[in-house]
């Protein structure tokens, strides 16, 4: 199951560069994610880092992934795919249930 969230997400290579690139997630489930990004060094298959917030008030998450696809969608503008690998220890709290307990709660109202 994907849940378009719309989150700030940044990114990076595990080998190479040491700077976050910025990008904003289109949807996200357990297993990943896609986002976009005015820049994509990585390449699918290339390991990343990856790190967002649910909430503003949460801490960071921080997971390793992997480049699934990558999509040029305009001149600056690249769409990814992505699937988590590993999530740190600290970040496997209940905050990584927010967004699907907020979808189930939009369920069942409607």
């Amino acid at each position: 199951m994907r849940i378009r969230v719309p989150l700030s997400v940044e990114f990076m290579p595990i080998e190479g560069t040491d700077r976050y690139i910025s990008g904003k997630t289109i949807n996200f489930s357990r297993e990943g994610m896609s986002f976009t990004s005015d820049s994509v060094e990585s390449e699918p298959t290339d390991p990343i880092m990856i790190k967002f917030k649910l909430l503003k008030e949460f801490e960071y998450i921080y997971a390793k992934a992997v480049v699934v696809w990558k999509k040029q969608v305009s001149d600056k503008k690249f769409w990814v795919g992505v699937k988590i690998n590993a999530i740190d220890k600290e970040s496997r709290s209940g905050n990584l249930n927010f967004p699907f307990n907020m979808w189930l709660e939009n369920q069942e109202n409607n």
